[in-house]
């Protein structure tokens, strides 16, 4: 495997995407997209360039000649950037306005002195419907 499909796959594992997802961003088939990532092909410039608009990153970075741009602690956000980037301008907005709730919720939770992300019932087992309370907003 060649060091362009190597990071052709590490990128869309780190944006947590798939290769069909990549493709569908890019405009091309699926098939298309494996062919650059198994080495049976491999895209020319204007393509390039568009993979690198889907995967955040720059040319010298797919082609091995930059370092690498994610951290692992910016994965997150630039999973996020890369969701960004396939919404509609319409959906972008209301993404916008639910990071800001979040955002600003957690601002008040921390003026409030209460914890920021309350354990989901989930991870703290099943909630008791009998003992649970909602807060005043």
């Amino acid at each position: 495997m060649s060091p362009l499909c190597r990071r052709l796959r590490d990128r869309g594992r780190q944006l947590n995407l798939s290769d069909s997802a990549i493709a569908r961003r890019i405009g091309i088939s699926p098939s298309r997209y494996l062919n650059y990532t198994n080495g049976f092909r491999e895209p020319d410039f204007d393509m390039l360039a568009r993979i690198c608009r889907v995967l955040l990153t720059t040319p010298d970075e797919l082609l091995g000649f930059a370092a690498p741009l994610a951290k692992a602690e910016d994965r997150d956000l630039q999973c996020i950037m890369a969701a960004a980037q396939a919404l509609t301008p319409e959906r972008l907005k209301i993404a916008v306005g639910i990071m800001d709730a979040i955002a600003t919720r957690q601002e008040m939770d921390y003026l409030t002195g209460e914890p920021a992300s309350p354990p989901s019932p989930a991870r703290s087992g099943a909630l008791d419907r009998r003992s649970s309370k909602r807060r005043p907003r």
